[in-house]
């Protein structure tokens, strides 16, 4: 299955895409399907892919999608650090353009070399256009790295919920076991395909969107044991039938289990397989098919979720020129 990147590589060969980086491919421009085009296609937003890689549109109505990607240390990995910002932010076709034969490192590359793109002369420098395209994706980066750290070393105080529902503490507390076994697979340098990317609301799009890409959810879905499975083809029948045109009755579930059950790492899963299913119900990519919620902040974070207050627009206090109806 074509990813992303496939299609960052098979870009029409015109002006506008000749010096687009990935990063700005990735956050722009979305994947659509050769069914949901219209009649009448719009050529200045709507483009062809080479080889048969289907279409893409500029995204029109809503803001450019926020862009997930693995971080490197340049001290502690510093081939995969500008492996990954050579990849990002440096326009290319083709792998061997990351690395020319002349050049030992991508560092090496990085620092030292130049490129010179299709109708232009002038060669350029490699890390003035890396750094550039940069700049405009990774702003305040630092501050963003300290307050995850901050936020994962100190114990968060717990909110109202906690003290109405008592189940949370224990929600919370699997949501951080769960996050301290997950795994990151530093060698996989490709972008999350990003056609499933939605709404550009005041929470961010990130965590609208789907959550795990596909080589990380393979092995998730491996491992639901049986009872699992039978939930989740429950609600994957569902989503078919929606997705078919019919009208199936509302469907209800509720998932409980003690810490380490595994309701975090099912529900992952669910929204994984019901938000690829729905998509293509949709005449826009960026449409919000499934909106994943939490009681609390910490469980919401863990499974890139939004908390019911944030998601329902409910005040948690009231100001006090307000007066209190009884």
């Amino acid at each position: 299955m074509n990813n992303i990147v496939d299609r960052y590589k098979g870009r029409p060969h015109i002006d506008i895409f000749i010096k687009l980086c990935l990063a700005r491919f990735t956050s722009e421009y979305s994947v659509i399907l050769e069914s949901q085009l219209p009649q009448k296609i719009n050529k200045d937003t709507t483009f062809k892919l080479d080889g048969s890689l289907g279409y893409i549109r500029k995204r029109t109505r809503t803001s450019p999608a926020v862009i997930k990607y693995p971080r490197f240390s340049p001290e502690n990995s510093p081939e995969k650090y500008y492996q990954s910002i050579l990849q990002l932010y440096l326009p290319y076709r083709y792998d061997e353009q990351l690395k020319p034969l002349l050049f030992q490192t991508y560092e090496n590359f990085f620092t030292c070399g130049r490129v010179k793109f299709q109708g232009d002369n002038t060669l350029s420098s490699v890390k003035e256009i890396v750094i550039k395209n940069m700049s405009d994706f990774v702003k305040n980066g630092h501050d963003l790295e300290e307050a995850e750290k901050q936020f994962h070393e100190k114990d968060p105080k717990e909110d109202a919920w906690c003290e109405l529902c008592p189940e949370a503490e224990v929600n919370r507390r699997e949501c951080i076991d769960e996050g301290k076994v997950s795994s990151v697979i530093e060698e996989d340098l490709s972008i999350p395909d990003l056609n499933n990317e939605k709404s550009s609301s005041s929470v961010g799009t990130n965590l609208l969107s789907v959550s795990l890409t596909k080589n990380e959810i393979i092995p998730r879905l491996r491992s639901l044991n049986v009872k699992q499975r039978r939930i989740l083809y429950k609600v994957r029948d569902w989503c078919i039938q929606k997705a078919n045109g019919k009208t199936p009755e509302p469907l209800h579930l509720f998932i409980t289990g003690g810490a380490g059950t595994g309701k975090s790492h099912l529900i992952k899963c669910i929204q994984y397989e019901a938000t690829r299913i729905l998509a293509q119900t949709t005449n826009n990519p960026d449409d919000l098919t499934v909106l994943l919620t939490a009681p609390t902040g910490t469980a919401a974070f863990n499974i890139h979720g939004l908390t019911i207050h944030s998601a329902l627009g409910i005040f948690k206090s009231l100001s006090p020129d307000h007066a209190t109806l009884k």
